[in-house]
């Protein structure tokens, strides 16, 4: 049977139908010098909000990988589903 050539679009499409777009709101207090005070970081579609004292990248970062693996998380492009 003769091998298929893949061709970059059909790399490309398939990329995209993998992909999920993921959106976070991102609010972060500084001080008069430009230092962090507070951040707040709020998942759009579940609307899960975590506050925190200064800008901890490490916490930061777990907040979004847990809300990233909400199951079945819908990508911000869907609509809704209905209820019952």
């Amino acid at each position: 049977m003769p091998r298929r050539r893949i061709q970059a679009k059909d790399v490309q499409s398939n990329a995209k139908e993998a992909e999920k777009r993921i959106s976070f709101i991102l609010r972060l207090t500084v001080d008069e010098r430009g230092q962090p005070r507070r951040t707040e970081v709020e998942h759009a579609r579940s609307g899960n909000k975590e506050t925190y004292p200064g800008l901890d990248l490490q916490r930061l970062a777990a907040f979004m990988e847990a809300c990233i693996s909400l199951p079945n998380h819908p990508t911000t492009d869907d609509p809704p589903t209905a209820g019952p």
